[in-house]
């Protein structure tokens, strides 16, 4: 389904689609579409999630959950009220590079107890292919924290469970990005492109995160240090993970694991795509042989898919933690409307 219909029509026919929809509530309607991919932004996550639950529809969203935790845990709960499996697409923790760091972290003779973890990430103000959407908070909810934060923040929630002690700072410095022109006040303010962040794991690791998009380079890392060792890797590109060890000498043992080119999965959601098909049949199936009043849901003890409703609404929890002070306070309201309440730049 697609607003503009020759779109819609070209992809069709180029991978044999039996049919093509202008609208969403029409596809909602067919009896052949078992389950719902929202590949929109942000800002149309809930509603159109709402519509899917309604019609009985399992569905696979695009990260961010949604523009605000408020948001995502309505959708949340109707999916869970509806007995219907909830899916997000943090597609990374299924990426072989990243299930390779949390065999890492697992290993009690590699890195030893978890002391420090860094997360940084840096993009150019100019010369960034960034679309406006990303950075209009009706649409996406805030600025490319959101887009690319989310990703390193759901790591994290997967390696090391849910987040503890949260604090954050946001602010606007390069006055780059939603404009809002109101016949009110002639007020002109900007979604925030530097965030800064504390936190401490259950297991008691301090971490601290920087984001910074008004940059001269383009940089990402997520650097976990240990008492015995410590790793470092970026998350958005297929560079090497590195692994550090305690030598006997001065210098650490550095080993180097480069195996995740380009050429290594050419879609990067297919590892992803293959545990939500798997789940969806296996949730079919209790269905089908449910008792009446029994949840479909609880029948299945265990998903293969690692990305759900609810690890996502953690990491939009975070996100909420750190922005609500730039948005004036809250998150949980349609912030998107009141931009003079924000943290003037």
């Amino acid at each position: 389904m697609r607003r503009n219909k020759a779109l819609a029509e070209s992809f069709a026919r180029r991978h044999n689609v039996a049919s093509f929809y202008t609208d969403a509530r029409e596809i909602l309607r067919d009896l052949d579409v078992e389950a719902i991919y929202l590949a929109t932004p942000p800002g149309t996550h809930k509603d159109l999630a709402l519509l899917c639950a309604a019609a009985g529809k399992p569905v696979l969203v695009e990260k961010p959950m949604a523009r605000s935790a408020a948001e995502c845990r309505a959708m949340l709960s109707e999916f869970q009220h509806s007995d219907l499996p909830l899916f997000v697409a943090y597609y990374r923790r299924h990426l072989p590079k990243f299930e390779l760091v949390r065999d890492i972290l697992q290993s009690k003779n590699k890195l030893g107890p978890i002391t420090e973890i860094r997360a940084f990430c840096a993009r150019p103000s100019s010369g960034f292919d960034c679309e406006e959407w990303r950075v209009d908070a009706s649409v996406a909810g805030g600025g490319l924290f959101l887009d690319l934060g989310s990703h390193m923040l759901d790591l994290l929630d997967w390696w090391f469970g849910p987040l503890q002690d949260v604090k954050g700072l946001a602010a606007s410095t390069k006055g780059k990005g939603s404009s809002y022109d109101s016949a009110l006040d002639e007020f002109e303010t900007h979604v925030e492109d530097q965030v800064r962040m504390l936190f401490r794991t259950g297991s008691g690791a301090v971490g601290l995160g920087s984001w910074n998009f008004s940059s001269h380079c383009s940089e990402d890392y997520i650097e976990i240090i240990g008492a015995d060792g410590g790793v470092k890797f970026s998350v958005f590109d297929n560079g090497p993970v590195f692994l550090k060890r305690r030598g006997c000498g001065e210098e650490d043992e550095i080993e180097v694991i480069d195996n995740f080119g380009p050429d290594f999965s050419p879609h990067v959601h297919l590892p992803l795509i293959a545990a939500v098909t798997e789940d969806l049949q296996d949730w079919k199936r209790a269905r089908e042989v449910a008792q009446r009043g029994r949840s479909v849901m609880k029948e299945i003890s265990e998903w293969r898919c690692r990305s759900t409703g609810a690890s996502a609404l953690r990491t939009s929890e975070v996100m909420d933690t750190v922005l609500a002070a730039y948005y004036g306070g809250s998150r949980d309201d349609a912030f998107w409307e009141r931009p003079q309440s924000w943290s003037k730049s």
